[in-house]
């Protein structure tokens, strides 16, 4: 991050703590939800010797509450980890009492709004970390970062279905590492790669979702889109959009996604029209 890395936290219990302020900001009771899973020890969040890497939340159907497992060591990226998985936590919370299974697992791109919209939300209101010039710091990098995202998402899709639409090309490493360039060339502009043009080739290496969950990850781009709409409502109207927000979550998988992101008060779409938008509000909030 520009000015230095960030080191927001050391000990698990000022992770929790600190998260559970940034989100009694954005709405009281995300907060109390927050608590309880702590309360209940369903709060796995900082790395140790022999635990796996990654981070997720999983619903435990029987008691109706989520666990969220992450591998923190400090840094700023752990505790956005931590905000994201909450806003997937609330999301399960909010559809724990539908008595059909499959109504509580919503549809993947709707998912990530609550998870990527929980960390734009709740990143303003860090002050349980940083002072204020920090905080204003943190959450401005974090909409830089997702303007920098949602090219390189369209870049690992369209990566994707090269490798499966021509397998024999695909076992090649220099025809795969071709390939991959030629997306992230045309869509991820403006970046000066030189002396590092290896690391450029082998950066699509860092997805696991390529090898281990084929054809998902365009869903994180299309939740970007709706989060920052939400962001921006957020700003203008928040309680408005906190209820919208968690009317939305409350359906789980008993509305269509169009009409998820329109309870929610967002715009569904993916073409060109809906990617100005976003762009849009993004450099109205990055000017702010």
């Amino acid at each position: 991050m520009p000015g230095g890395p960030l080191v927001p936290f050391t000990r698990e219990e000022e992770l929790i703590a600190g998260c559970a302020r940034a989100f009694e900001a954005v709405d009281p009771e995300f907060a109390r939800q927050f608590s309880r899973l702590a309360e209940h020890g369903l709060l796995d969040l900082m790395s140790r010797p022999g635990k796996a890497a990654g981070a997720f939340q999983v619903h435990l159907h029987a008691s109706g509450l989520p666990f969220v497992f992450a591998g923190g060591v400090g840094r700023h990226e752990d505790l956005l980890t931590v905000l994201h998985e909450g806003g997937h936590a609330f999301h399960a919370l909010a559809c724990a009492a539908d008595p059909l299974i499959w109504n509580r697992h919503p549809p993947i791109e709707f998912c990530e709004v609550a998870g990527m919209g929980m960390e734009l939300l709740a990143a303003a209101h860090l002050r349980a970390f940083y002072d204020a010039d920090t905080c204003a710091r943190a959450a401005r990098h974090q909409l830089e970062q997702l303007v920098l995202f949602l090219p390189h998402a369209a870049a690992i899709d369209a990566f994707q279905h090269w490798v499966y639409t021509r397998p024999d090309e695909a076992r090649e490493r220099a025809a795969r590492d071709a390939a991959w360039l030629a997306q992230h060339r045309r869509l991820c502009q403006g970046v000066d790669w030189s002396g590092l043009e290896a690391d450029r080739a082998a950066l699509w290496q860092r997805r696991l979702h390529v090898f281990e969950l084929p054809f998902y990850y365009i869903e994180y781009a299309i939740a970007g889109l709706g989060a920052v709409q939400l962001h921006r409502r957020a700003l203008a109207e928040p309680a408005a959009a906190v209820a919208d927000l968690r009317r939305a979550l409350a359906l789980g998988a008993r509305a269509r996604l169009p009409d998820l992101f329109a309870a929610a008060g967002l715009h569904f779409g993916t073409d060109r029209s809906a990617v100005r938008r976003a762009a849009a509000a993004c450099r109205e909030l990055l000017d702010l």
